[in-house]
């Protein structure tokens, strides 16, 4: 059938609720632009399997999506349509490099609107800025508790909210969600910060390389120019034989010595061995 995206032209309506005459759960989406009463209808059924329906009544159909007015406050709908959550994270210049190869439904290129030598121009601009830091801000408020931010019980409670157990019992876990590898090493007392996280596909390319016949290569590199809160970044990866780099996980620690290393390194092996092993159980693909 036809296949309709929710993230891209739809925003979510509210939360997952259980309905019984679905024998399921329901969810409603609304169209992103402003004043249009279209609307879909997504079902989780219980066993397992999902649908998407767009309504059909008259009164839920797309009106003409035509906000390009003077006076108009924020970003137009009809340009917050092309922005999906991927792209909101980008950042306000790549995000309207993004915007600048886009058009609108009449071909209309976005391009015209953001370079204008005009006010609404400027406007615009500076209302994707604003967007962009409220995305950033609700992503924030998502999985850091108030009031904690910048403190050792900040980071603590927000890494709790990325370990697999809860992300699985939230059912929001699947192979490319990223988690937490093991129990995160957080030290107040002489501000130690060290753990690891990655995603089931990524840790599985530790795997798969060792399935050509070449004794396992593992490339690992810590930089301080890209860091989180003050801590480094160590990128943890395998070549192919192809000669290609393929990222395994990601370490953050506060101290980038021995111990930092052998604790990130043995979360990661650790990690490849239980994915492979329930992958193997459970009769997946590796």
């Amino acid at each position: 059938g036809k296949k309709i995206a929710a993230g891209r032209g739809f925003t979510s309506a509210g939360k997952w609720r259980p309905s019984k005459r679905a024998r399921g759960s329901v969810k409603v989406w609304r169209c992103n632009f402003a004043q249009c009463p279209a609307m879909l209808r997504a079902i989780k059924y219980n066993n397992g399997s999902c649908c998407v329906m767009e309504s059909t009544a008259r009164t839920k159909q797309h009106n003409n999506h035509i906000e390009r007015t003077r006076g108009v406050p924020g970003v137009p709908g009809e340009i917050r349509a092309l922005l999906s959550p991927t792209k909101l994270a980008l950042g306000p210049k790549r995000c309207r490099a993004y915007l600048r190869k886009q058009s609108m439904s009449d071909g209309v290129p976005v391009k015209l609107l953001l370079d204008a030598p005009t006010d609404d121009a400027r406007k615009l601009r500076s209302a994707l800025e604003k967007l962009h830091k409220t995305f950033l801000q609700k992503q924030r408020s998502e999985v850091m508790t108030e009031g904690k931010g910048g403190s050792f019980g900040g980071l603590s409670s927000t890494l709790e909210k990325y370990e697999r157990d809860l992300l699985e019992a939230k059912g929001s876990f699947n192979e490319h969600s990223v988690f937490l590898l093991g129990k995160p090493l957080v030290v107040p007392e002489t501000g130690r910060v060290t753990y690891a996280v990655s995603t089931e596909n990524l840790l599985l390319n530790a795997y798969r390389q060792t399935q050509f016949g070449l004794p396992p290569m593992i490339c690992v590199d810590t930089t301080h120019r890209l860091v989180i809160e003050g801590h480094c970044c160590m990128l943890i990866g395998t070549m192919s034989v192809t000669q290609h780099f393929h990222t395994i996980a990601y370490g953050v620690c506060s101290h980038e010595d021995a111990e930092a290393h052998k604790f990130v390194f043995r979360q990661v092996v650790d990690a490849v061995n239980v994915v492979v092993h329930d992958r193997a159980v459970k009769k997946q693909r590796v």
